[in-house]
């Protein structure tokens, strides 16, 4: 990306606008900054951000990153925050027994929330330490 955009409101527009004229490594960097820089309680942003970044990575050819993408915005869409909607995909997935997803939503709430007791212990849970 050329531009240094602090605003992450700002960063994803600029990456759904690179992602629209083609330029896709500088849609993926300015969307990866908006979601980065987005407060988890603005679900709308980021379920936009997660969705835009997923069609940027799917047409780069990396379909197992943008399907946990999709995945994240659809979790988004009916949750009060990103907190609640990613600890009960998370949970999902676990019951599921589909660790390998699970870990990765969880890898991401320990980056949001690192001393958050729910998401250590499910992270525990996933490693078989619990």
């Amino acid at each position: 990306m050329t531009r240094r955009i602090t605003f992450p409101r700002a960063a994803l527009a600029w990456g759904e606008i690179a992602l629209y004229r083609g330029s896709l490594a500088a849609a993926e960097e300015a969307l990866r900054s908006g979601i980065r820089g987005t407060a988890y309680y603005y679900r709308w942003e980021l379920e936009r951000g997660y969705r835009l970044l997923g069609t940027t990575l799917e047409r780069e050819g990396g379909r197992e990153e943008a399907s946990l993408c999709r995945l994240l915005a659809d979790s988004l869409h009916n949750a009060p925050d990103a907190y609640q909607a990613f600890i009960e995909l998370a949970e999902a997935k676990i019951e599921q027994h589909e660790i390998t997803t699970a870990a990765r939503v969880l890898e991401k709430l320990s980056r949001m929330f690192p001393k958050n007791s729910r998401v250590l212990i499910a992270r525990a849970e996933v490693k078989g330490e619990f």
